[in-house]
């Protein structure tokens, strides 16, 4: 991940992805426990910052849409403003 992209750096925030697990818990097909749930969200943020893949884990590709999705309404902004690492990632999530 390069440190230059703040976008990203704010969709894998550790707050960030763990208000949007809360915002999606009860959508998941296997969420974490409660014991589980730092490890698993350190997991998915160690694979934001190290180039995420879509497709691999369906409960991680729903908790980092939703991250990209809060970092765009905290930005007052729309998928066609999107640059960079942000941009990809949601192409690949959204099949675009």
């Amino acid at each position: 991940m390069s440190s230059s992209d703040p976008l990203l750096l704010e969709v894998c925030g550790y707050e960030n992805l763990e208000a949007a697990l809360y915002y999606i818990y009860d959508n998941l097909n296997d969420p974490p426990d409660e014991k589980n749930e730092e490890a698993w969200l350190i997991d998915l943020q160690n694979r934001l910052i190290w180039g995420y893949e879509a497709g691999k884990n369906e409960d991680h590709d729903a908790v980092v849409l939703e991250a990209i999705q809060f970092t765009m309404r905290d930005y007052g902004m729309t998928p066609v403003m999107l640059t960079g690492e942000v941009k990809r990632i949601l192409d690949d999530l959204t099949l675009v």
